[in-house]
């Protein structure tokens, strides 16, 4: 994987592209602003479509917490 640093920072120079851990379990999809919200509340991992758009082609926000 490239990386970019900028300044004190370094990021990842393409987006990930996973759909599950590294243990193999899959990554949950929130379909709706309810789910997104919920997983967040339940501190849960999630991901969803950016703005729930499928014209964007594979970019998605992952919301993660330990498991």
């Amino acid at each position: 994987m490239k990386e970019i640093k900028i300044g004190t920072q370094t990021w990842m120079s393409e987006n990930l592209n996973v759909d599950c851990f590294s243990n193999g379990d899959p990554i949950p999809e929130a379909k709706t602003k309810d789910e997104w919200e919920a997983a967040g509340s339940n501190k849960q991992p999630a991901c969803c479509l950016y703005k729930n758009s499928q014209f964007l082609g594979n970019f998605i926000i992952i919301m993660h917490y330990p498991i």
